[in-house]
């Protein structure tokens, strides 16, 4: 559950806490090197969940059990969940697909607490978030980027958009195929991050998003069903044995290109 009294990221009016991500990124390669930096001890992929019948999270390593596939660091969900012959028999395991572009707010409230204990600064951090999402658009009538509790009332028609329009009018990080809109604040301001829209709030992990001392950086592709980290050994050592968060060891050199195929 979100919790009403975190505080909201701020917009961002330059971009230049984020200028270092261009000098060690991979941005003309698809590996992981492309999505967080290079020169870190150690790499993770985090696996998001499939979703059962019942709405409960399911494991891609289940299902890897249930088709008789391999389970490894540049695995496609397409492939693990396609039974093999040999396979288990009865009912797939999941009955919808990992989210693409969002990992879901339990891991990422899982994560951030984890990322907290390995930064000196968690309390300024920046956040990198698409600009193609449609609530940060003014063609989407009323739609509007807040960071909102439970227990919040939907706004008045006559509200205003709580930082929409510094959004729209913020200078963007621009990446060979991304653009973001930049926001800084605590990390657990990351939490409620996302569209208030009817009366609910849709959350959305950002893009990517790192500390102040860039003790660790964590990346969510808009087009993958998996988030990147990149950090200290001891902090990839304790995300691979986390048990709320299915993650598996990675290198910058694995490969993403097949995801987009």
């Amino acid at each position: 559950m979100l919790n009403p009294c975190t505080p909201y990221p701020v917009v961002a009016q330059n971009t230049k806490p984020a200028a270092w991500l261009f000098d060690r990124l991979a941005l003309s390669e698809y590996n992981v090197a492309s999505l967080v930096p290079r020169g870190y001890d150690a790499y993770a992929r985090v696996l998001h969940p499939a979703e059962s019948s019942d709405e409960q999270p399911v494991r891609w390593d289940a299902i890897a059990r249930w088709s008789g596939r391999e389970l490894h660091a540049e695995s496609l969900f397409s492939e693990i969940s396609d039974r093999a012959p040999g396979g288990q028999t009865g009912d797939s395991p999941f009955d919808e697909s990992p989210r693409i572009g969002h990992l879901p707010e339990t891991e990422l409230a899982a994560l951030c607490a984890l990322l907290a204990d390995h930064t000196s600064t968690p309390q300024t951090c920046w956040f990198c978030v698409w600009e193609g999402w449609g609530w940060l658009t003014p063609e989407r009538d009323g739609a509007e980027l807040r960071a909102e509790g439970p227990g919040d009332e939907a706004p008045s028609s006559s509200s205003p958009p709580a930082f929409l329009t510094d959004v729209l009018s913020a200078p963007r990080v621009r990446m060979p195929t991304r653009d973001y809109a930049l926001m800084t604040g605590p990390l657990n301001s990351v939490t409620v991050l996302g569209n208030y829209r009817d009366g609910h709030f849709f959350p959305q992990s950002p893009s990517i998003f790192w500390p102040e001392d860039h003790a660790w950086c964590v990346a969510t592709e808009i087009d993958l069903d998996s988030t990147h980290v990149a950090g200290s050994a001891d902090l990839i050592a304790a995300l691979l044995s986390h048990d709320l968060i299915e993650a598996i060891a990675a290198t910058p050199n694995d490969s993403i290109s097949a995801a987009y195929k």
